[in-house]
C-alpha cells in the first residue's frame, strides 16, 4: 500500500504479491469491476503458481478465469463446498459501500485458509480500494498541475506580448505627437 504514489500499476502488483506471500497461495486474481475505478490500471492482474503474471486470461485454468470473469462482471460469490472453501478465498473489494472488486486466491492442498487470513484479505481489499481511490485522485491532480503550468506559462508569454505591444503602442504614439507638433 505504500506504493500509492508510484501509480496504481505498481499498487495492484504490490497488493497481490502480498496476499499471495501472506497465503502462500497457487493463484491470486485481483480484478476490478468492469466501470469501477475506471482510472485504474490494471484492471485485473492473474498471478500463478510460478509467481509470474498471467496477462492472457485465455491461458489460464478454466477455474481462475471464471473467477476472473465473475469478479469483472460483479457476479463473484464465495458459494463453495467445505473442502473447496478451506482452500479457496473470495474478497470483495469495497469503496463507499459498493463491490468494485475482489482477490480470489487459491492455496496448495496443504495450506487452509482460516479467519485469520480472511480478515487480513478483508483488510488488505479495503486498503487497496482507498490507495486505488488515491491513486487516481493523485493522477488527477498531477494532470491538473500540468494543465495549470502550461496555462501559466501561455499566460506569461501572452502577458509578455502584450507588454511589448503597449511599448510599442507607446513609442508610436509619441512619434505621432512629435510629427503633430512638427507639422
Amino acid at each position: 500500500l505504500m506504493h500509492t504514489t508510484e501509480g496504481s500499476e505498481a499498487l495492484v502488483r504490490a497488493v497481490v504479491e502480498a496476499a499471495a506471500e501472506h497465503l502462500c497461495a497457487d493463484w491470486v486474481v485481483f480484478a476490478l469491476v468492469d466501470g469501477e475505478l475506471t482510472e485504474s490500471r490494471p484492471r485485473h492482474l492473474v498471478r500463478g503458481p510460478d509467481g509470474a503474471e498471467w496477462p492472457d486470461i485465455r491461458a489460464v485454468p478454466a477455474m481462475v478465469r471464471e473467477h476472473l470473469l465473475a469478479v469483472l462482471h460483479s457476479a463473484a460469490d464465495d458459494d463453495h463446498d467445505r473442502e473447496a472453501h478451506s482452500r479457496h478465498l473470495h474478497v470483495p473489494v469495497r469503496l463507499d459501500g459498493r463491490v468494485v472488486g475482489g482477490f480470489v486466491a487459491w492455496t496448495p492442498p496443504n495450506r487452509e485458509v482460516d479467519e485469520t487470513d480472511r480478515s487480513v484479505l478483508g483488510i488488505l481489499a479495503g486498503q487497496t480500494a482507498a490507495a486505488l481511490q488515491n491513486c487516481a485522485l493523485l493522477d488527477h491532480s498531477a494532470r491538473l498541475l500540468a494543465r495549470t503550468t502550461r496555462q501559466a506559462d501561455d499566460l506569461a508569454k501572452r502577458h509578455a506580448e502584450l507588454q511589448a505591444t503597449q511599448a510599442e503602442l507607446g513609442a508610436a504614439r509619441q512619434r505621432e505627437v512629435l510629427d503633430s507638433e512638427r507639422h
